[in-house]
């Protein structure tokens, strides 16, 4: 079984790494944690264009734009806090960091079919009816189009 988390640190992608490491121990599972910045939100901290597509680390980033990409080190650090919790239990993961300009529900939908997932899981915030209008929602787009079955936690 291959298990997709969504995770940005906040307090219901931890609930959902928490269902995630259920699942993971009871189906040993394969689990490959995400997350997704779109690379405007790393341009304007770096202040220069990002042509980097997926990557697992960053070091072509600390490469290109050193040490000033606050927000993709802030990013690499909740994945690896996300990773150790799942260590610490003897779960396995790999985590994958995408900044490529596509919407986070985008880049999880895309990976999870490259992969062939059998599930995603993302936690769920609360936005208004006009903050979805507006700003679109990453999880009703995972719902929408994912490929396979998909579990929201709030």
């Amino acid at each position: 079984m291959k298990l997709v988390l969504g995770y940005n640190g906040s307090d219901s992608s931890k609930k959902a790494l928490a269902l995630v490491q259920k699942y993971a121990k009871e189906f040993n599972a394969e689990v490959h944690i995400l997350t997704s910045l779109i690379s405007e939100q790393v341009e304007q901290r770096v202040r220069a264009p990002i042509s980097l597509a997926t990557t697992n680390d960053l070091k072509q980033l600390r490469k290109n734009y050193g040490e000033e990409s606050d927000i993709a080190k802030e990013a690499e650090s909740q994945l690896e806090s996300a990773q150790k919790i799942l260590a610490n239990e003897g779960i396995s993961c790999e985590t994958h960091l995408f900044i490529q300009g596509l919407e986070p529900g985008e880049d999880i939908v895309d990976f999870a079919k490259k992969i062939g997932a059998d599930f995603i899981v993302v936690g769920i915030g609360r936005t208004s009816r006009v903050g979805k209008m507006f700003f679109g929602s990453n999880a009703q787009y995972v719902i929408l189009e994912a490929s396979c079955p998909v579990i929201t936690v709030k």
